[in-house]
């Protein structure tokens, strides 16, 4: 009785090492595998002539497209919207940080040249959502009247919820991702932070498609929401030294 007794409690003990060893080691190799480089620096102060030459190619090419993109620069921690080579607005980041793709201790992500790089029909994750006032025919309340306009036009804080967290997708193998500090300014999108996290556990496993390289980039929520809510589609961005 006492042997059986005693070889109970031992097997009990056994399973319980067993399984805290194992949440353990789950969770040791999770943070592994979505570990990141660190910050990145700016380039330095001096460039070639050619490295200059490519940068006023890259620049007068965009501004002749007529279409809206995105300069990104490192130096000086800001996005910038543009058109024709003019900037309509810039929102300012506190943070980059460059992220690659790990497998435990081994960073299995590409390298990749940011610098005077231009990337192409980014989109952004999860996608904007613009929410439409609907007009009801024979609705009296809509019906404008010297005593009041009828349809009052919203705001984009209005029609467009903003998430904490979201991406801008280039391609495959390129992603930045936008965290957002402080309270945003109308409509929130709610995301699961957990998912997104556990997301990036399957990428670096190999068992979910993500990106080799990704820009890491902290902002107010009020410049993070703006530029959530304006970002061009299928957008082209230039990354400066």
């Amino acid at each position: 009785m006492i042997l059986e007794f005693y070889g109970r409690r031992y097997l009990l003990v056994r399973q319980y090492l067993f399984f805290k060893t194992t949440i353990i080691s789950v969770f040791l190799f999770f943070i592994l595998s979505c570990s990141h480089d660190g910050k990145l620096n700016p380039s330095p102060q001096k460039f070639t002539k050619a490295d200059s030459a490519h940068l006023s190619s890259l620049k007068a090419e965009l501004a002749s497209s007529k279409n809206f993109y995105l300069e990104l620069s490192i130096r000086e921690k800001k996005i910038y919207l543009l058109h024709s080579g003019e900037v309509l607005r810039s929102y300012p980041f506190s943070e980059i940080n460059l992220e690659r793709k790990s497998f435990a201790f081994f960073k299995i992500g590409k390298s990749l040249n940011f610098n005077n790089t231009v990337f192409r029909n980014g989109e952004l994750s999860p996608e904007r959502i613009i929410e439409r006032i609907k007009v009801i025919p024979g609705d009296e309340s809509t019906r404008p009247t010297p005593e009041a306009p009828g349809i009052i036009p919203p705001t984009m804080e209005e029609i467009i919820a903003v998430p904490p967290v979201y991406h801008l997708n280039f391609n495959k193998s390129f992603s930045i991702r936008f965290i957002l500090i402080g309270e945003i300014p109308g409509k929130r999108m709610e995301i699961n932070k957990l998912k997104l996290k556990w997301n990036d556990f399957l990428a670096g496993l190999g068992l979910k498609n993500g990106p080799d390289l990704r820009l890491r980039i902290k902002m107010d929520a009020r410049e993070g929401a703006s530029f959530f809510r304006s970002c061009p589609e299928k957008t082209t961005l230039l990354i400066l030294p």
